[in-house]
């Protein structure tokens, strides 16, 4: 039902009927549903716009017809085109295998794609029609319906050689990308002649009513193209919208509206062939987040406040919830702001893939709402292209204000809340700022069952800020904090601010703080793309003992900032310990103070205006001013003073700090007071040597006149400011958009300097700023600098380059820090239970199936956050020469992934009679 004057890109010919048989048959016993094989299957192959048939495409689901189902494609190959090229080009059906036919036989071929690329893989090829089937035999594991979901789905990897290092996930992500723009601004266009009618149609016609047609015209449309609703509509080239409406109406009548479209035929007619210039047959859930931007007006999105998750994160939050504890009827779980349902979307999938789950219908366990009207509307579709249902419960309600949820206690509850916040709102102290997305919290943490999940998605700074200190008090006090994920930017589309996800389970009893330990990690916008195709982090540590988090407390003069969730990532607890142990605070070697505030009445340097006292003050005077570090500290040891300005001091300053006016005046070391947290080189220097006043984007630095700072020059601050520890300190400890005082007043500064290695440090960064005056590096001068800088923290060699590679994070080539398994040789399925954990010691003890003793190992990353309790039961493979020794590896990384081992709910009797059930002839 495209547009028949759109070329096909390749060239369509029919299999012989024997070589249609052969594949058919082949298929069908590798386990694709018979429903699944759709022949003569068309969708857009490339950004180009053009359609691509092939004679065969499998999905590996009955009735599931996203790309993402994609499992196997058939196609004769019939003109001048090499197999590779082929293959290349079926890849946008998101397919991973594909059989090509010529000359009367087959070959096999694989697609992945590497440099953003698709590639073909041959494996093998002069296939007789007989041998087919056997031939597909040899790699049945993973031509398999269910792990080719697992595998597309980010849940398991392909277990043969030549299947191991594929992708299909980041072929997914391909398709995505290469073919969502086209369909995206064709939506817009139709979107777009809707509103064209709005003035002139003689029926009212609301904005709801314009998004609202085409987003059903949208889903009718993608409908047909994918086969849902039957062949007849997918093969026809030429089906008008009342019988596209009325054939989606039928099939899902809790969506589509009828008589919206009889009120309003004219405009939906001409939406719905602007719609039909493009065929929707490669629509992915993803593209819901395009549709989102063209179907609302900025200003709508503003208000809306939906945040646009990607379904590659909200599947691998749903992997790291251990829901195979839960009983089947505990599995009801809610999100409360789901935007487009990207988390609905993957918890479905999540729930559909267990085994207890299989022959449930799960219209009762997914519980979504959103705000607003036409965004629920928008979650609605995409679950319906996700599963072919439309009987969901997605409300529009206002959380906060009505009874959302009445009496249920969910025992899953997900979610990415709205961060916006404002002094102005603050419902406790002017002092605190009020932060949206802690609201959403405390109702989660209120209305979870005892004994469920929670996985939510806040700003970053919630772990330390003042406005967030009750909140945070409440989490400690009745939730297990099992994991932490430091977010990038970027990872959400138009969202600047930095983000976490917290997953915590709810005690039982709230009067004893969880003492277990937490698994911390940090994924670093250079690793993204890995973590999207293998769940691998930038890097991964624990905090021995969450209940230390009760004791953190920060006081700010008015008031205390208590239950800091303080956590490290680029070392580990006891190493800054170790380094903390031979060194005092800086601020014991200098006096630091943040630059003066220009005040409402300042001049327009930039600044946001700050109401200041109204006070005038004799003799002013106008001094130079460095308003901004932008264009004035674009490079460490180098300031622009051609991009100073003046300011009346003191008058024109809210804060003029007057105490400190022969600071400002002398020379001084400068620390930019808004570092970027993410890894490279964060803690950026430059002495001030003219006398400069400037504002609070900068901390200044100055040496303590006491006996004991006397060797401390301005040169020696610098040098230990701008190096390895203090850089990796400034990035360990900022969760803020700010560079705190706590932060850069408890940098460790080494006791052990001698008056020499002052001196030799001072001659060292006045060679070093002579060299980034001229632009270049000056190589003896830095490694001096390491050199006695190395010697004085007194650090090993695994730990100066730990800290030395965070330093030289490039942001580029780096994937992750964590130590990672290799998987070939875990060969033997096993499960086991854990034992105990001595997080100190980096060691757990587990029950393993096949051994006669308990198994103590280390701790290793790849180890999830809620397996690190006494008790838990996981499934995970090792090698099976450990079974043959009788003993683990103490130091063994060579585990492959964790699951939660399913079924641990039940008792034994109970847990019999299910297996009997599977495993017993009835």
């Amino acid at each position: 039902m495209w547009n028949p004057d759109i070329k096909y890109e390749l060239h369509y010919e029919p299999l012989p009927g024997a070589a249609l048989e052969a594949a058919h048959e082949s298929i069908f016993h590798r386990g694709f549903p018979k429903n699944a094989a759709l022949k003569d299957y068309a969708f857009t192959s490339t950004e180009s716009g053009q359609i691509l048939k092939t004679n065969i495409l499998a999905f590996t689901h009955p009735v599931r017809r996203i790309p993402e189902y994609a499992g196997m494609t058939v196609f004769n190959v019939s003109n001048g085109y090499n197999n590779s090229t082929v293959v290349s080009m079926l890849a946008t059906s998101s397919a991973p295998f594909h059989l090509l036919h010529r000359d009367n036989e087959f070959s096999f071929w694989a697609s992945d794609i590497h440099n953003n690329k698709p590639t073909a893989i041959p494996i093998e090829d002069h296939i007789s029609y007989d041998q087919l089937d056997s031939m597909l035999g040899r790699y049945a594991e993973d031509i398999n319906p269910q792990r080719i979901i697992d595998v597309k789905q980010g849940r398991n990897i392909f277990m043969h050689p030549i299947f191991r290092r594929m992708q299909p996930l980041q072929l997914s992500l391909w398709v995505t990308e290469v073919t969502s723009e086209r369909l995206v601004q064709h939506f817009g266009r139709a979107v777009n002649e809707l509103r064209d009618y709005k003035g002139n149609f003689p029926m009212p016609m609301s904005d709801e009513n314009i998004t609202d047609i085409a987003i059903q015209i949208l889903g009718a449309t993608i409908l047909a193209d994918t086969g849902v609703l039957g062949d007849d509509m997918r093969l026809d080239t030429e089906v008008s919208l009342s019988k596209l409406i009325q054939r989606a109406y039928e099939k899902f009548s809790l969506y589509f509206q009828k008589d919206l479209f009889e009120r309003y035929t004219i405009p939906a007619e001409k939406a719905y062939r602007r719609l039909r210039e493009v065929h929707y047959a490669g629509f992915m859930p993803d593209m819901l987040r395009g549709i989102y931007i063209k179907a609302y007006s900025e200003e709508e999105r503003k208000i809306s406040g939906s945040y646009d998750t990607p379904l590659y994160l909200t599947r691998r939050i749903w992997e790291n919830i251990p829901v195979e504890y839960l009983p089947p009827n505990r599995r009801v779980f809610a999100d409360m702001t789901c935007g487009w349902g990207s988390f609905l979307i993957a918890g479905h999938e999540r729930l559909s893939s267990l085994i207890d789950m299989r022959e449930v219908s799960l219209r009762e366990y997914l519980l979504g709402n959103d705000k607003y009207l036409l965004t629920a509307k928008l979650c609605g579709l995409g679950l319906l292209l996700s599963t072919s249902e439309d009987r969901w419960n997605i409300s529009h309600e206002d959380v906060l204000e009505q009874n959302w949820l009445g009496t249920l206690r969910p025992d899953i509850i997900v979610g990415n809340p709205p961060f916006e916040g404002s002094r102005k709102e603050s419902r406790t102290t002017e002092r605190k700022r009020y932060q949206k997305a802690n609201a959403f919290l405390e109702y989660a943490i209120e209305r979870l069952a005892v004994g469920g999940y929670l996985a939510m998605i806040m700003p970053r700074s919630f772990t330390v800020n003042e406005s967030s200190s009750d909140l945070r008090q409440k989490l400690l006090q009745r939730f297990d904090v099992f994991e932490l994920w430091d977010l990038p930017t970027g990872v959400f589309s138009g969202v600047n601010s930095r983000s976490m996800v917290i997953f915590a389970q709810k005690k039982s009893d709230d009067q004893h703080v969880s003492h277990s330990p937490t698994r911390v990690r940090t994924i670093q916008q250079s690793s993204l793309k890995v973590f999207q195709d293998s769940e691998i982090f930038t890097a991964s540590e624990l905090v021995l003992d969450q209940s230390n988090w009760q004791k953190k407390t920060r006081n700010s003069g008015k008031s205390a900032n208590t239950h800091i969730m303080e956590y490290n990532l680029i070392v580990p607890e006891r190493t800054w310990h170790e380094i903390s142990s031979r060194c005092i605070n800086l601020r014991k070697r200098a006096t630091i103070f943040q630059g003066a505030i220009v005040g409402n009445k300042g001049l327009d340097t930039g600044h946001k205006a700050a109401k200041r006292d109204s006070r005038e003050y004799d003799n002013p005077r106008w001094v130079p001013w460095l308003p901004r570090a932008q264009g004035v500290f674009e490079r460490p040891f180098v300031i622009d003073y051609g991009k100073a300005t003046e300011v009346l001091y003191p008058n024109e300053l809210q804060w003029p700090r007057l105490g400190r006016k022969n600071i400002f005046e002398h020379t001084k070391v400068l620390v930019l007071s808004v570092p970027d947290p993410s890894w490279g080189r964060r803690a950026r220097v430059a002495i001030e040597r003219k006398g400069y006043y400037v504002s609070e984007n900068f901390w200044v630095v100055t040496p303590r006149s006491t006996q004991e700072s006397a060797r401390i020059t301005h040169e020696v601050l610098a040098a230990v400011i701008s190096w390895d520890v203090s850089n990796a300190w400034i990035i360990e400890h900022t969760r803020t958009t700010k560079l705190l005082g706590d932060v850069i007043k408890t940098i460790p500064f080494p006791e052990k300097l001698s008056q020499e290695d002052c001196e030799v440090l001072t001659w060292a960064i006045l060679q070093t700023e002579k060299a980034a005056l001229e632009q270049r590096e000056d190589v003896e001068a830095s490694q001096t600098i390491d050199t006695i800088l190395k010697n004085a923290y007194q650090l090993d060699d695994a730990t100066f380059e730990r800290l030395r590679t965070i330093t030289q994070w490039s942001g580029k080539s780096e994937t992750s820090l964590d130590k990672q398994p290799s998987f070939d040789n875990t060969n033997w399925y096993t499960s086991g239970v854990v034992d105990r954990i001595n997080a100190e010691q980096g060691t757990i003890s587990l029950y393993i199936e096949g051994f006669n003793e308990f198994q103590t190992v280390q701790i290793i990353p790849s180890m999830p956050g809620w397996m690190l309790r006494p008790g838990a039961s996981f499934l995970t493979k090792i090698p099976g020469e450990y079974l043959d020794n009788g003993t683990i590896d103490r130091d063994s990384i060579s585990w492959s992934r964790f699951h939660p081992q399913p079924y641990m709910y039940m008792s034994e009797d109970e847990l019999l009679d299910e297996l009997s059930q599977h495993f017993i002839p009835r």
